[in-house]
């Protein structure tokens, strides 16, 4: 498999490139790994742990420092007297969750600004599902300064929050709107900023890519995003052209399909960008077993990863799916206000999206029975940190066993942002960020909703408080 990804390839120069950055400006506060001051000993549950391994029943895992000290069975873990106990015998406990697609935006006002009680609300909501790490793929577009500002005041404080990590973002229009006109300055100046990785984005072409991912490369970090786009010849595919070029990741299975002996698209206006969405995902039609084994032997040729996104797609086959959830309490945005702002198929549109869809998920599981790693992520949707439990469980609807499916929520989500030795699975040494369930996971993937208790970097969180 691909579990081991493609490592940095000078880590030393990581290092230089914060030392640079605190130089310049301080100490990075925003998804920082530093540890808090914990002891704490949990002891009767069953432990997944992340890993290939099997899970431990009756586990004791003892953290330190924030840390992990040891994660395994009674053997292998002395039980501390003098530390905090928490009996979760009858319980199951896995890594806590990354969602490596968010978008801070969503919870901006309509001046796009997030206040700080905005801010510390979402953290909050993120938190109680179990989310101890955020990735925003927004980009430097939207994550500002100002905003910034409030999301590093929200960790430097002790209000419970997951850590968070920012991606820089380079499409055709922050090319232009550059000064150097050159991809990989930007990629540069965008690392240097703090930055996690670079987001690619719509009108990219493949010496774009190569610029880029070569910046990166160097550096030691990942480039991932989006390798189709729509312009006025059409839907156009990079995916190829972005994968022989090095980029790490893809987003989103809709926007990939490796059709062949595709007919003549009719006309339709850019503005009609529903129309647009459905003839993108009209092409997995045009798709065969061949065509998707093509594809999917370039991904693993260049260790690419897959985000697929499927609950993007989901929303829109099932739309009433989400409708009455309780849940949309905790949302910057109704139900109402989301149907409008998304695409609405009904009739023949709506058989054809499904019957794309059912191609989607097949891809998703030859890429996984072909070796590929697939990565959670829930972009925003539909309601914003309720929704990467549903990825994983439609990620088991499309075949992906449940262990695979929790992983691609912790350790490959780690593995593919390059924090694999910080955060992803519960072993000694990493970071103590760990979601104690109710209900076994393996056997109902659904029980990943089901959170007794969230620590992160081993302070323990009621889920229940968090959402009062």
């Amino acid at each position: 498999t691909l579990t081991n990804m493609k490592q940095p390839s000078v880590q030393k120069r990581k290092l230089i490139l914060t030392m640079l950055l605190i130089l310049l400006t301080g100490p990075v506060v925003a998804g920082n790994l530093q540890e808090e001051e914990s002891t704490v000993t949990i002891v009767g549950a069953t432990l997944i742990d992340g890993t290939e391994t099997e899970p431990v029943k009756n586990a004791i895992v003892v953290i330190r420092g924030g840390l992990i000290d040891c994660a395994g069975n009674r053997q292998q873990c002395l039980l501390d007297p003098d530390t905090q106990l928490i009996d979760a015998t009858g319980k199951w406990l896995v890594p806590g969750f990354i969602d490596s697609h968010v978008h801070w935006q969503i919870w901006y006002d309509d001046q796009k600004l997030l206040s700080p009680e905005k801010a510390a609300a979402a953290a909050r909501v993120y938190l109680a599902n179990g989310i101890t790490t955020l990735v925003d793929v927004g980009g430097q577009r939207w994550v500002d300064e100002a905003n910034r500002q409030v999301l590093d005041k929200l960790q430097e404080s002790d209000q419970p929050a997951p850590r968070l990590f920012y991606s820089g973002w380079i499409d055709r229009k922050v090319i232009e709107a550059s000064d150097s006109k050159d991809a990989g300055v930007i990629a540069s100046e965008l690392l240097i900023r703090g930055n996690v990785g670079i987001k690619v984005h719509n009108g990219l072409n493949r010496q774009d890519y190569e610029r880029i991912t070569g910046v990166a490369d160097r550096l030691g970090y990942p480039v991932y995003g989006h390798t189709y786009y729509l312009d006025e010849t059409g839907f156009v595919n990079r995916t190829s052209e972005a994968i022989s070029a090095g980029v790490d990741g893809i987003f989103h299975v809709l926007g990939i399909p490796p059709a062949s002996n595709v007919p003549p698209l009719p006309a339709v206006p850019m503005e009609n960008w529903q129309a647009w969405w459905l003839a993108g995902a009209k092409l997995w039609l045009h798709t065969t077993d061949d065509s998707m084994d093509e594809l999917i032997r370039q991904m693993l040729n260049k260790q690419v990863w897959l985000q697929p996104t499927l609950i993007t797609e989901y929303t829109l086959i099932q739309p009433d799916h989400f409708r009455d959830s309780p849940n949309w309490t905790y949302s910057p945005a109704t139900w109402e206000e989301l149907r409008l702002g998304f695409p609405v198929f009904e009739g023949e549109d709506l058989a054809q999206y499904r019957a794309a869809y059912a191609k989607m998920q097949l891809f998703v599981k030859r890429f996984f029975e072909a070796g590929g790693m697939l990565v959670a992520g829930t972009d925003g949707l539909p309601i914003p940190g309720f929704g990467l439990q549903e990825e994983m469980r439609l990620l088991v609807e499309a075949g992906i066993p449940s262990q695979v499916a929790i992983r691609s929520a912790t350790h490959h989500a780690s593995n593919a942002w390059q924090l694999q030795d910080q955060i992803g699975t519960l072993q000694h040494g990493k970071v103590a960020d760990l979601v104690i369930l109710d209900g076994d996971p393996l056997v109902d993937i659904a029980q990943t909703k089901n959170i007794w208790r969230v620590i992160k970097s081993g302070n323990v969180h009621d889920p229940y408080d968090l959402l009062k």
